[in-house]
């Protein structure tokens, strides 16, 4: 005959070999809790910028010493070339000392000429010149200022007589007509492809168009909300689009380098996202601003910041951001 437990000899039930409720179902039941907990902060915060890791910061701001409107006679652009300081505008392109600002040299612009927008790289500095009754592409030499050589922009090239020529890049060259196409040059001034962006161009204060690696990057009303844009510079082929944006947003601060493109949009309604795109593929990747001071014109990689540069009028006009 089979022998009995104490219990049941005492008229109780035996007890169940396992044990229910152990540290096993207790962990269990923590971890769905945090699990829970996680989940609903992150669908509260991740939207506002308050997510770890997918949030940026304000690291530190420099203010604007003046209100934000540039004199008169400021150059278009300026640029550092080793221990050269580059300036280009109306009254001249000429260069400066880095370290003492002593006068370096001046190009040599073709007399009848006025230089306009320029951009300038290590290897050669580019500009549009008007030239009385043309417009023309120059390039000139970084190390003295002269003059390499000038192609005409004309009918022949599809450059409509009046027309708005803007310099994108000097290395490789590409120019904007009217803030609409792209026209590509080789380093001699041999033309090259012509690019017409998909839609009509948002009209930005800055940073619609960027060129990185030999492709060339637009910001475009395409789409339902905007849309970057990128083609191959050689030949002027599309390689990929992705739309970005929303109803109640702005676009702008577009910028590639290092492998990636950068787009931003401000928005009062549902805040500000950074879209960043691998530069080859246009594989995606979004970074909310938890905090970002003003709309930013442009958005620049600084090691493992982004700089985000505001519009003058009193505004901060430089903001650093840093991933948390």
């Amino acid at each position: 005959m089979a022998g009995r437990t104490q219990g049941e000899r005492d008229g109780g039930a035996a007890e169940p070999s396992g044990r229910r409720g152990g540290p096993g179902c207790l962990l269990a039941a923590v971890g769905l809790l945090l699990a829970l907990v996680a989940g609903i902060g992150w669908a509260f915060l991740e939207p506002m910028g308050y997510w770890p890791g997918s949030s940026m910061t304000t690291a530190r701001t420099a203010r604007s010493d003046t209100d934000g409107t540039p004199p008169e006679d400021a150059p278009d652009r300026t640029w550092l070339i080793g221990d050269t300081v580059v300036r280009g505008g109306p009254d001249g392109v000429r260069a400066f000392h880095a370290g003492s600002g002593a006068a370096r040299w001046t190009a040599a612009v073709p007399k009848g000429c006025v230089p306009g927008v320029s951009a300038a790289g290590p290897k050669q500095i580019v500009t549009v010149l008007t030239c009385r009754d043309e417009t023309k592409v120059a390039a000139f030499d970084p190390a003295d200022g002269s003059a390499r050589w000038a192609v005409p922009l004309d009918a022949r090239r599809g450059v409509p007589t009046g027309s708005i020529v803007t310099v994108v890049s000097a290395e490789p060259i590409v120019l904007r007509i009217d803030a609409r196409d792209l026209l590509v040059f080789g380093p001699d001034g041999t033309p090259g492809p012509r690019i017409e962006p998909v839609g009509p161009p948002h009209r930005l204060d800055g940073g619609d168009v960027a060129v990185s690696e030999g492709r060339g990057y637009d910001l475009t009303s395409g789409g339902r909300w905007g849309r970057v844009v990128a083609h191959d510079l050689a030949s002027g082929d599309k390689l990929w689009e992705e739309d970005l944006g929303g109803a109640a947003s702005t676009l702008g601060g577009l910028h590639a380098e290092a492998g990636r493109v950068m787009a931003l949009k401000t928005s009062a309604r549902s805040g500000d996202v950074l879209y960043t795109f691998d530069a080859a593929t246009g594989d995606e990747e979004e970074r909310v601003f938890r905090d970002l001071e003003a709309p930013a014109r442009e958005v620049l990689p600084y090691g493992d910041l982004l700089i985000a540069v505001h519009p003058g009028g009193g505004t901060p006009s430089l903001s650093a951001y840093e991933p948390w």
